[in-house]
């Protein structure tokens, strides 16, 4: 995110590094979805392609200011066919599924 407001004190631009993230993520996905059958139709393996996520992991939520967070948000929700998620958000959901399996292996050694 950029460190000075954009227009008026509550629009932020987008960082490059975002920007171009996005682009070079859509960009494989196009060749993937283009080129499909010349890299699969040959292999005896299956595997399709039905309009394929994206995912970016990219900086850390916390360094970004409150006013920066709302920009932030509203340019990751806009990005329909690319999830945008943070590390440290990341870790977090990590930390969630490790709790939980942790849980359910208590569980188990007490049955």
């Amino acid at each position: 995110m950029s460190k000075k407001p954009y227009r008026g004190d509550d629009v932020y631009e987008i960082s490059k590094e975002l920007n171009g993230a996005v682009n070079q993520i859509l960009n494989q996905k196009n060749n993937l979805e283009k080129d499909y059958n010349s890299l699969f139709a040959k292999s005896n393996k299956e595997f399709y392609s039905f309009n394929p996520k994206c995912f970016i992991i990219i900086g850390q939520l916390s360094s970004l200011q409150k006013e920066q967070i709302q920009s932030f948000e509203l340019f990751r929700a806009s990005c329909k066919d690319t999830e945008i998620i943070t590390f440290d958000e990341l870790f977090t959901r990590l930390e969630t599924l490790l709790t939980i399996f942790e849980k359910k292996d208590s569980s188990i050694m007490e049955s």
